[in-house]
């Protein structure tokens, strides 16, 4: 009977052993991806504000007329919003779509191959702070062009189109 209870006692450590160490590659697995993502997004920034700039330098003339013809600063600053917000909305859409898709393929691949008993639970609360994280990150990354834009004179506006 002591020797039963000393096996038993002895699995049920193992057991915790293999649960905690399980535990700590999860941990570090989930570490590494979660600073891949955000490594991703902040280059990702860069390229938003790069594309916003680009946009903007190729319709300078346009943004010249607005201006010319009476249009407040704060007009061309919405609409530079309104693009940075387009494009943060699309890619949180296709982000999310890309993210749920890997976990429901991941989870079939785990179910299948190792027997675990497991399934995709949709996590709200942390991809509405994500939406909302990529949002923030690019009205930042438009804001440098949209504060150039409004720092140049309308007449410099009108003329960036001439050159074209």
């Amino acid at each position: 009977s002591r020797v039963v209870n000393a096996i038993k006692e002895y699995i049920q450590r193992f057991l915790e052993w293999i649960r905690e160490t399980i535990d700590g590659i999860a941990v570090a697995v989930l570490t590494i991806y979660s600073t891949v993502a955000m490594a991703a997004l902040l280059l990702a920034c860069f390229g938003v504000g790069n594309v916003i700039m680009a946009n903007i330098r190729s319709r300078s003339f346009e943004y010249g007329v607005l201006r010319a013809v009476g249009a407040h600063q704060g007009v061309l600053l919405r609409l530079i919003v309104g693009e940075a917000a387009i494009l943060a909305v699309a890619g949180a859409v296709v982000g999310t779509a890309l993210g749920l898709h890997l976990a429901a393929v991941s989870t079939i691949f785990y179910r299948d191959l190792a027997g675990l008993p497991i399934g995709v639970a949709i996590p709200v609360g942390p991809i509405a702070v994500g939406w909302a994280v990529l949002l923030a990150m690019t009205l930042l990354a438009a804001a440098p062009a949209a504060i150039a834009l409004m720092r140049r004179p309308t007449l410099t506006l009108l003329t960036a189109g001439r050159s074209q």
